[in-house]
């Protein structure tokens, strides 16, 4: 140092003397820059001044500090040449460090050069002519190069190379103390960025959480692009992603919900040797997108400008979950810190997202519970409802001809899925053959689920078949489960099919094609397996060509078409039928009836019964009630009361009709006096409880005067 300080002259000593004190006082980059750019130019003559610096990796270095004139600070590549990471050696850096003086290079010579760096030809543009190097140590290591760039030649002469060597062994002091401190600074801010990232992520409950972190910090801190975090399936041969954050360009490929949401097998080349070899992989995308099997995903992400891919292992407690792609338009932008802190950063996010997929399966398992404790509720509460509905599950009463037909296809049709469409007219007994079927078939110990199309309002069809969200509509106070559901793995049984409202009928066919339903205000389909049986008294060809039944809807139903006869076909059967509901009405009311007389058989078996076995039910509990022997005698049945109404009509007055208009005519005769002695049930021969079921079934008040 004393040699060098020798050959300068005492006017520039004064200067390198003050130099060296504004050094000395340097806390900050920008200092820095002010002294090399206000005193470090009266001593030696220069254009711009540069300080690269080499990485923690020992492979690269990059621009650390810059003072440069304005025709390049303007120049469109400007900002690409000073961020860069250059590897090293490139001809001219590693020069410079293995010399102990000053090191000139001709710009246009380097340039000639094979593999120039890309920043020579930048300076070579910006018309730099000639570049002066001198190295940096710090205790003996080499930590970086300080260049001088000239506009002009050969005006650097010896004496600036003694200047230069002084200048620089100041300068390297105050340049280390910089780094020393800035990596401090950086660690410090690190372990902020680390705690504050951890505290995020473990406050995470959903993936929708997660996203927001990664967008608000993640993306904030490290020049990605986009990010995915793709799991390992169940299956541990396949992965998935579970949580993305894409451009919106990458999101206006038409491939795109299928490349995110598709499978893809672990073993690609890149996945697998991520994470069975538990290393950070940066990939090439260039090279990437030459492989022949190179997975669909990266010529995705490749057509979407993504020129380079990070890729992290996810591990919980040593076990592999899964990767962490990092997805960058530009090779490099991480530095060696930054992907450091990454890699540090997949550890919170690897435990993060394990807590949320466990969050998830835990509600799925309370969902499941949940919904399994409403299947149990409204089966136990549809199953209350037939009884107290008086649904019996006798079997088929009868042994005509066609009864044992009926039954012949009930056999043929019971043990098989075949959807089933039951014809005939009200009242034939078609819920009876319905639960024959089911109770015959491999479904007979699930629910046999009723639904009456011509009951319930059209507006209500559709949950009533396919159940609710809570608040999905007015009045939906909490979510309810559909018959579709409640009947899975049983037989839902569709009576009066031909009411059915053309646009839930175009639902109920989705629903037996598709095996799948979609609760009202749901956002996900439900798998069904639910055999089909409906009926109906409606001619069903009829109502198609009227426009009033979907074809492919009836074409879908009626697989194995069944039709009930009537009663008037099938008298044979009427005595068996009548001895069926005498005894069953006879043990419910508590009377002693053990016969039914002939001319009342033979009563029954001359009537028409247009409302067939029905009708034949309601008439005998109605002479049950009124009887009052051992031998049902009197049975009253409808007759044709003619009253001329625009020619030859006439109407006919039902049992019921009848039995309102007999009772009425009692309880005048006992003066309204029903229970007691005198009163009409103990001239009926009827409990008082009976009769005044009976009057209020009929709307029959006591003040019936």
């Amino acid at each position: 140092m004393e040699r060098m300080l020798k050959k300068i002259d005492p006017e520039t000593l004064a200067l390198l003397l003050s130099l060296s004190q504004d050094i000395a006082t340097i806390r900050n980059k920008k200092d820095l820059l002010q002294v090399i750019h206000s005193k470090l130019k009266t001593v030696l003559p220069f254009n711009d001044a540069v300080i690269n610096v080499i990485h923690d990796d020992r492979k690269t270095q990059s621009p650390y500090l810059l003072d440069v004139d304005t025709n390049r600070l303007t120049h469109p590549d400007y900002e690409d040449a000073s961020t860069r990471r250059y590897p090293f050696p490139d001809g001219v850096f590693e020069k410079v460090l293995h010399s102990d003086d000053p090191v000139v290079f001709d710009v246009k010579t380097q340039l000639r050069k094979k593999a120039a760096p890309y920043y020579i030809n930048f300076i070579d543009q910006t018309g730099v002519k000639e570049l002066i190097g001198m190295r940096l140590t710090d205790n003996g290591v080499a930590f970086g190069v300080f260049y001088l760039q000239l506009e002009q030649k050969d005006v650097f002469v010896e004496r600036h190379h003694h200047i230069l060597r002084v200048v620089a062994s100041q300068l390297q002091a105050a340049i280390a103390n910089l780094l020393s401190y800035q990596r401090i600074e950086e660690r410090e801010k690190e372990n902020a960025i680390l705690l504050s990232i951890s505290n995020a992520i473990n406050s995470s409950k959903t993936k929708e959480d997660l996203l927001r972190i990664i967008k608000k910090d993640l993306q904030q801190m490290f020049m990605f692009q986009e990010i995915v975090i793709a799991l390992l399936n169940p299956d541990r041969v396949t992965h998935s992603a579970v949580i993305y954050s894409t451009l919106d360009k990458t999101q206006a490929q038409p491939d795109y919900q299928r490349t995110v949401q598709g499978k893809y097998p672990v073993d690609d080349g890149i996945y697998d040797e991520c994470l069975l070899n538990n290393q950070t992989l940066v990939l090439d995308m260039d090279d990437l997108i030459k492989r022949d099997n190179a997975p669909g995903y990266v010529k995705f992400f490749y057509t979407a400008q993504t020129r380079e891919m990070i890729v992290l292992p996810l591990t919980v407690a040593d076990q592999k979950i899964g990767c962490l792609y990092l997805l960058l338009e530009r090779k490099g932008s991480l530095t060696p810190t930054q992907l450091k802190l990454v890699e540090s950063i997949t550890s919170y996010l690897s435990v993060g997202v394990a807590n949320i997929l466990a969050q998830e399966r835990v509600e799925q398992q309370l969902i499941e519970i949940n919904s399994y404790r409403q299947q149990l509720e409204s089966e136990n509460n549809y199953l209350q409802e037939e009884i107290g509905a008086g649904i019996y599950s006798s079997d088929i009463i009868g042994n005509s001809e066609p009864i044992a037909k009926i039954h012949q296809l009930i056999d043929r049709v019971a043990s098989t899925d075949s959807t089933v469409l039951i014809l005939g007219e009200t009242g034939t007994g078609k819920e009876l053959v319905a639960r024959a079927i089911h109770n015959q078939s491999s479904r007979k110990d699930k629910l046999l689920v009723k639904v009456n199309c011509a009951a319930l309002p059209a507006n209500l069809i559709e949950s009533e078949l396919f159940g609710h969200e809570k608040g999905s509509f007015t009045g939906a106070v909490e979510r309810r489960l559909g018959k579709f559901e409640l009947a899975n793995h049983g037989t839902l049984f569709l009576d009066e099919i031909g009411e059915m409202p053309l646009d839930l009928q175009v639902k109920l066919l989705r629903a037996l094609q598709e095996k799948e339903i979609e609760r009202i205000g749901g956002k996900s389909v439900i798998k069904v397996d639910v055999r089909i049986i409906s009926a109906t008294n409606r001619n069903l060809e009829r109502e198609v060509h009227a426009g009033k039944f979907r074809s492919d809807l009836y074409y879908r139903l009626n697989v194995f078409p069944l039709t009930i006869p009537p009663l008037r076909e099938r008298t044979d059967d009427i005595p068996a039928l009548a001895s069926h509901f005498t005894a069953r009405f006879a043990r419910r009311e508590g009377k002693n009836i053990t016969n039914i007389s002939h001319s009342a058989l033979q009563s029954l078996i001359s009537y028409s019964w247009p409302g067939n076995v029905r009708e034949l039910e309601h008439i005998i509990e109605r002479s049950v009630l009124l009887n009052t022997g051992r031998v049902l005698k009197d049975i009253t049945l409808p007759v044709p009361v003619k009253e001329r109404k625009h020619g030859n009509e006439f109407i006919v007055k039902t049992w019921m009709e009848f039995e309102k208009e007999y009772l009425l005519a009692m309880l005048k005769y006992t003066n309204g006096k029903v229970s007691g002695p005198g009163g009409a049930a103990e001239l009926l021969g009827l409990r008082s409880t009976t009769l005044s079921s009976r009057m209020k079934k009929l709307g029959i008040s006591r003040q019936f005067s």
